[in-house]
Formats: structure tokens, C-alpha cells, sequence
């Protein structure tokens, strides 16, 4: 199952739930730098319950970050595995695992190579491949490519112009509707954008103790897209969907077919879905389009359309 970045609008627990609707699937297996998973196991036992301790509501009284206040609270040798990106990745995984009561079984691959480049052993990141792509170094020495993507590379910065104007036509209460929002974040946006700045400026500018350049851009695609907090909570009480965008056997599709999940393999498939989900299935669609619209070599309906 291919999920672009693109679509990829909600946290990990939508995803999850739908793979834990679906009996069938019995492993979850992902990489981590540590590639153990009791060690995985107790450090995201000991966030959960630092997450909910009264030290946290007091330190955040006194200006900190959610993120910094958790941190704070947790022994340094919890602190050491959460510093490297798959193992607190993994860690997430392993919270939503236990808060869904999911049969989903975790098992988890020592991740080797260092993030975003190349180590000794010429193990790449995804980071390091994209930057390749990115460059259009697709003869490189050091990984070989099947084919050249079909697709533009696009960041953030690409949708700049949409960005802005989002920010710019939204109203602060509106801001405040959006998935992401809290704690004045409409606030500080509203001060960036007095200035003549660029987006990455204008992000830069907004960057505090309680919110980090990623949650920003986040914020920022989720006014673009109009997601609001609403949307998030649908989300999660809607009977879970596959979008299936590319296989290459379709009985693959068999054992995701005879669990509660909907199964969308082409767009009449929709019918299938309840008002709530046609909702979030319709701001997939959005992202999509508007991906294509600002790549312009993509076919907007290529996802909903092309035969498996």
C-alpha cells in the first residue's frame, strides 16, 4: 500500500486504525536505531506516563514546550534513544499499538545507516535518496535507479503562494479551527505576516518554545487544506478505509478485503463509505489535486482513476 506524503493528512492513529480493523494483518514491522524492541517497549511506556503527570501541567505553566516538558520528566537513558528519529518514530507506533488495544503484533529491524546520508556500509536514508532525486543525480555510483521518477520533487517552499494566501484570506478565529492550532499559534502567524516576508520567513519568524519549524509547516498545509480540528476527531470515529493506489498482485487485496475496513480501489468504490468518511476521503482527493496542480506534470486523477 503507496501512501504519498501528500495524503498523508492525519496522525498515525488513523492509519493504525484501520489496519487494526483489518484481522488479517497480524505484524507491524518497522526499523529503529536501536532494533530492540523491549528497550522500545519501556521508554514509550515511561513518555506515556510522564505525558500524563502533574509535572508536565506545571512546566508547561512556566512557558516550556509540550515536547521539552516531556522530555524533562524522562531518565537520560530514555532521553538517548528518543534523540535518534526511527526510535522515536517506533516508540509512537508502540503508544498507538497499546491506546487502540491493537492485535497488531510489533517487531522491529536494527535501521542501519545514519539519517540523511550514507554511512561506511553505503546504507542510504530516505532523506539521502530524495536529496539524489532531488538533484537529479539519478546516475549516481552510489545507488542505482530503475527508472527516473515520473514525478516532481516538490517542498514546502513550492507552495508558497497558495500558503500565503491561506494564512492571508483565513481570519484569526478561523486559524484557531485548524488542526494544529493551540496556544495562540494564530497569534504569532498573524505578527509574521505583517512583514513582506517568503514563507520560509515568515515560518522562521513564528518559531518559539511551543512550536517547532515541523509543526508549523504542518499548521500551514492544514490551512491550505482547510483540516480542521473537527476533521481530526471524524477521523477517528469513522469506519476505517484502504485507499489502494498501486499493487502488483491483486490478491494481495484478498485478506484486506475480509476485515471491517472499506476497500477503495476505484473511485465508484466511494459509495461504500459513510458521510463521515466520504469527508476525509474527499481531502485525500484535495491533496492530491492540488500536489498536481503545483507539480503541473501530474494527472490529478491518476490515484482515483488508473486501473489496478
Amino acid at each position: 500500500i503507496r501512501r504519498p506524503p501528500r495524503s498523508t493528512l492525519f496522525p498515525y492513529t488513523t492509519l493504525f486504525r484501520s489496519l487494526s480493523a483489518c484481522k488479517n494483518i497480524k505484524y507491524l514491522i518497522f526499523g529503529s536505531e536501536c532494533g530492540d524492541l523491549k528497550r522500545l517497549q519501556k521508554v514509550a511506556d515511561e513518555v506515556s506516563l510522564a505525558s500524563n503527570s502533574t509535572k508536565i501541567k506545571s512546566a508547561l505553566k512556566t512557558g516550556k514546550s509540550f515536547a521539552t516538558s516531556v522530555l524533562d520528566g524522562l531518565s537520560a537513558e530514555t532521553q538517548s534513544v528518543l534523540k535518534l528519529p526511527n526510535n522515536l518514530l517506533g516508540v509512537e507506533y508502540l503508544k498507538a499499538i497499546k491506546s487502540l488495544g491493537s492485535h497488531l503484533v510489533p517487531i522491529t529491524i536494527s535501521r542501519k545507516g545514519a539519517h540523511g546520508q550514507a554511512d561506511t556500509e553505503n546504507f542510504f536514508s530516505s532523506s539521502a535518496v530524495r536529496e539524489l532525486l532531488k538533484n537529479g543525480n539519478y546516475d549516481s555510483d552510489q545507488i542505482i535507479f530503475d527508472a527516473k521518477p515520473r514525478e516532481p520533487f516538490l517542498s514546502v517552499n513550492d507552495f508558497e503562494k497558495p500558503i500565503k494566501c491561506a494564512f492571508v484570506k483565513a481570519s484569526r478565529i478561523s486559524l484557531a479551527k485548524i488542526n494544529g492550532a493551540s496556544e495562540g499559534i494564530e497569534n504569532l502567524l498573524a505578527k509574521a505576516l505583517a512583514e513582506p516576508n517568503s514563507l520560509t520567513e515568515i515560518l522562521d519568524n513564528a518559531v518559539c518554545k511551543r512550536y517547532g519549524r515541523a509543526k508549523l509547516s504542518r499548521f500551514a498545509f492544514c490551512t491550505l487544506l482547510d483540516i480542521k480540528k473537527t476533521d481530526l476527531k471524524l477521523a477517528k470515529t469513522i469506519t476505517p478505509y484502504f485507499h489502494i493506489l498501486a499493487v502488483k498482485d491483486k490478491k494481495l487485496l484478498a485478506p484486506l478485503a475480509s476485515g471491517k475496513a472499506k476497500l477503495i480501489t476505484k473511485k465508484a468504490d466511494t459509495e461504500k463509505l459513510s458521510s463521515g468518511a466520504k469527508k476525509i476521503f474527499n481531502l485525500d482527493v484535495l491533496a492530491t489535486k492540488l500536489y498536481a496542480a503545483v507539480g503541473g506534470k501530474l494527472n490529478p486523477n491518476t490515484d482515483f482513476e488508473t486501473k489496478l
